[in-house]
């Protein structure tokens, strides 16, 4: 387990959205909506979202496929090794 998780585990409490206590719904959702906003991405903000997707794609299709059964089976690393950020 990582730090992080450590860490979140002392603070979070995970319940489901039909989570019950004493016969009632621990919390009422309103209902979900979607709304979809086309966005206009400067170059910058294009290659940083190319890069991006490049590099999650494999670890989606391998979840899917779920041929992967460790969570780090897939890790890319997006800094060098002066831990500067390489895009």
């Amino acid at each position: 387990m990582t730090r992080l998780q450590t860490i979140f585990q002392l603070y979070l409490l995970r319940r489901r959205k039909d989570s019950e206590l004493d016969g009632k719904k621990l919390i009422e959702l309103p209902k979900k909506t979607i709304e979809l906003c086309a966005l206009e991405f400067t170059q910058e903000e294009r290659d940083i979202y190319d890069v991006v997707g490049c590099l999650t794609r494999p670890n989606v299709a391998c979840s899917l496929k779920r041929s992967c059964r460790s969570k780090d089976a897939w890790r890319p690393s997006l800094t060098d090794s002066s831990g500067q950020v390489q895009f």
